[in-house]
């Protein structure tokens, strides 16, 4: 049955994302939303008790965006 699931998501996927490149950028743009989502509870556990830190560190975040 877990293998039926695995075809079944692997074929959803575009044809791009199925070649070895594809893979690769998948996998770093999961990383990154991984590590930013980390980032972002450490932040919000260690400024609980400062809450213009943490409008501070969101203000950084946007701009950096920007």
């Amino acid at each position: 049955m877990n293998r039926t699931i695995t075809i079944a998501v692997v074929n959803a996927l575009p044809d791009a994302a199925r070649s070895p490149l594809g893979r690769r950028i998948v996998r770093i743009y999961v990383f990154l939303a991984l590590f930013n989502a980390a980032a972002w509870i450490w932040a919000f556990v260690a400024f609980r008790h400062y809450p213009l830190l943490m409008g501070t560190s969101l203000l950084a975040y946007t701009f950096g965006l920007r």
